[in-house]
C-alpha cells in the first residue's frame, strides 16, 4: 500500500477501542477511536476515512442503525465500507457474501436494508489478523487500494 488507510473503530467498550487501536496501528493503519454516537457522526460530519468498524451492540441503538444513519446524513460517505464487528459469532471466517444470512440467523430484529449497507461481518475472538485481511480485501475490491 502507498498509503496509510484511516481506519474509524466505534465500540461502547473502551477496552476494545485499546485492543483495536494497538492491533491496527501495528499493522500500519492510522486508528480514530470512538465510544459513543455524537462523537462519530460529528466527525464524520467534517472528515473522511477508508473503513468504518462498528461493533453491533451500541448502548440504544445498533451497529447496523449507525452505519445508516452515518450513509443518510453524509453523502460523501456513502461508499466508505463498514465491517460489523460482533461476539454474536465465533467463526473466525470473514464470509462477506454471507452478511444477511448470518445477521437474520444472529440478530432477527435487524433491518434487512440495513445489512445491505455493510461489507463483512466480523467475531471479536481472536486476533486482529482476520480485522487487518477483512479491511484489505474490502479495500482491493471496492477501491482498488
Amino acid at each position: 500500500m502507498d498509503r496509510i488507510i484511516r481506519a474509524l473503530v466505534m465500540d461502547d467498550y473502551e477496552d476494545m477501542l485499546y485492543l483495536a487501536n494497538i492491533y491496527l496501528s501495528q499493522a500500519g493503519f492510522e486508528v480514530i477511536c470512538f465510544s459513543d454516537v455524537p462523537k462519530i457522526l460529528d466527525y464524520l460530519k467534517d472528515n473522511n476515512c477508508d473503513i468504518i468498524i462498528m461493533d453491533y451492540r451500541q448502548p440504544q441503538t445498533t451497529g447496523l442503525e449507525i452505519t445508516r444513519k452515518i450513509k443518510e446524513l453524509y453523502v460523501h460517505h456513502a461508499n466508505t465500507p463498514v465491517l460489523i464487528h460482533t461476539a454474536n459469532i465465533s467463526s473466525t471466517v470473514y464470509k462477506p457474501d454471507l452478511n444477511k444470512t448470518i445477521m437474520k440467523n444472529c440478530f432477527p430484529d435487524c433491518n434487512p436494508e440495513d445489512v445491505a449497507l455493510i461489507d463483512g461481518i466480523l467475531p471479536k475472538i481472536g486476533t486482529y489478523n482476520h480485522v487487518v485481511a477483512a479491511i484489505n480485501d474490502i479495500l482491493l475490491k471496492k477501491n482498488g487500494i
